[in-house]
């Protein structure tokens, strides 16, 4: 039986660095991909299609790296106030937890109507020129 790493079979911070890190070393590769991707979304309209529906449902590549960003921030955020009172000895009394709050990241999902309706112009007009 193989054990992945997770909250399970790890402490939770060996686990959350873990996934950082990962985390971190995925990100340039996938800004990369994203703008091949909107690059031939302008010539294969339903490539178009689906990256603008992704977009508008905020699941497409940009808000996931800015939720890893966002992600890595309120991490070390944490991190760098939790870090000195874990190992200064101090217990969780000492802890103000009405400090803590919980925080909901959101992206916003603007798109240009130009930016929706270029790929479909550019096919047609291809399209058009060939039929001719």
């Amino acid at each position: 039986m193989i054990l992945l790493p997770g909250p399970g079979t790890m402490p939770c911070s060996i686990w959350v660095i873990w996934n950082l890190q990962s985390l971190q070393k995925s990100i340039p590769k996938n800004a990369e991909k994203k703008s091949g991707r909107n690059l031939s979304g302008y010539l294969l309209p339903n490539l178009h299609t689906q990256l603008t529906t992704s977009h508008l449902a905020k699941t497409d590549m940009s808000n996931h790296l800015q939720y890893a960003s966002s992600l890595r921030k309120f991490h070390e955020k944490k991190r760098l106030f939790f870090y000195p009172l874990i190992f200064s000895g101090k217990n969780a009394e000492s802890v103000n937890w009405a400090q803590e709050t919980i925080e909901v990241s959101s992206f916003a999902a603007s798109i240009g109507i130009i930016r929706i309706f270029l790929p479909y112009l550019i096919s047609s007009l291809i399209h058009h020129s060939f039929t001719k």
